[in-house]
């Protein structure tokens, strides 16, 4: 088996878990890297890409890449900023939200009783979810919503049960 090739110096290996979505970013926005590059040795660089077209700016390109990858221009031009910025650690997929839930912030009777269904009386998650829609029909997070926050309540448990033990 062959090893993927570095993309300027990076390892296409790198920690693929906390670069979440970053291998795929920089090879997006490669030709845009690329391009500034040479254009800042020749201001009159022009590529010519494998359909025939020519491109003249960076504008085109992001334009191009964007069509290509099925994402906004307003995107593109965002991870190339990011990434001159601040390198390839900035093109990393992260949540300020990550791990919190907005429903179950702003109801937090029905975190409660979620949590003493689940943690107290065992209730299986489909039943909770159930149960919310009974009770709150219209109002009720989705299914989803309530499983990832019931798994959240399971690893807080596991840690809390493991600081104990020690």
């Amino acid at each position: 088996m062959t090893q993927p090739h570095p993309i300027f110096g990076i390892p296409a290996t790198a920690n693929r878990r906390r670069s979440r979505g970053a291998p795929e970013r920089l090879l997006a926005i490669a030709a845009m890297l690329e391009f500034a590059r040479c254009r800042r040795a020749d201001r009159d660089y022009v590529l010519c890409l494998a359909d025939g077209t020519t491109v003249a700016s960076l504008g085109q390109l992001a334009e191009r890449i964007a069509q290509q990858r099925g994402i906004g221009v307003r995107t593109a031009w965002r991870w190339y900023s990011n990434f001159q910025d601040a390198g390839y650690a900035r093109l990393a997929h992260t949540r300020a939200d990550r791990g919190k839930f907005r429903y179950f912030a702003k109801h937090p009777a029905v975190a409660e009783f979620v949590q003493q269904k689940y943690l107290t009386e065992k209730t299986p998650v489909r039943a909770i979810y159930r149960a919310l829609c009974r009770e709150l029909q219209d109002q009720a997070p989705c299914e989803s919503t309530v499983r990832d926050f019931v798994k959240s309540l399971s690893k807080s448990g596991r840690r809390r049960r493991a600081r104990s033990r020690n």
